[in-house]
């Protein structure tokens, strides 16, 4: 399903330290699916070690509940990941492979350092397309006290939950100067488009210009 661009009435600031709430309820069962191959090994040797319990007992058990612990371990990982999100713009940019770009502003101050980041990504149901407008939910990493985060780590809106009125209502918090940015952002980028962070111009950033 696509969704028309927001139209919020202001543009606000956004900070990852101001944020209380996630930006989208994650679904357990539908992230481990869309992400299993961050899950897929862990899951198969659970399923090993709770056939072998049938033959070897306890220790084969234990092993089993061990990575059940990692599954929901890693799962919980991300969880925390996307409560400190914030939602940006995205766009499909290549569907073979299945190419994201997303735009995020990497400052911590006043001074803008907008970035066009390019990932792989999952397709859900291979149902996006090519050019179809998205959301994603942006964890940033590195230290915020040297004015700006070092990198984001976006992920799909829609490889988080399969709920449209969630996913609808979490990209009501993207701005119009967003969604341009991004589409000037990708302006500037080469294709065929490559998988990483890349600066991009804008009209209030005369250091680029």
């Amino acid at each position: 399903m696509s969704f028309d661009k927001p139209n919020p009435l202001s543009s606000v600031s956004k900070q990852p330290a101001l944020v209380k709430e996630p930006p989208i309820p994650m679904e357990f069962s539908y992230f481990v699916y869309q992400h299993f191959d961050k899950f897929a090994i862990p899951i198969f040797f659970g399923l090993l070690f709770t056939a072998a319990a049938m033959r070897f007992g306890m220790l084969s058990l234990l092993c089993a509940l061990l990575n059940v612990f990692i599954i929901f371990n890693t799962y919980e990982y991300y969880r925390k990941q996307v409560r400190q999100s914030l939602v940006f713009p995205a766009i499909v940019v290549s569907v073979e492979p299945f190419l994201i770009a997303v735009y995020a502003n990497l400052s911590t101050t006043d001074t803008p350092y907008p970035v066009v980041k390019i990932i792989s990504s999952a397709n859900p149901n291979q149902s996006l397309y090519m050019g179809q407008w998205l959301g994603a939910a942006c964890h940033f990493s590195g230290q915020a006290a040297k004015m700006r985060w070092q990198n984001v780590h976006p992920i799909l809106l829609n490889c988080l939950t399969s709920n449209d009125e969630a996913i609808k209502k979490a990209m009501s918090d993207i701005s119009p100067e967003e969604w341009a940015l991004l589409e000037k952002g990708i302006d500037q980028l080469n294709a065929p488009y490559q998988e990483g962070l890349y600066r991009i111009k804008n009209q209030f950033d005369s250091s680029l210009n």
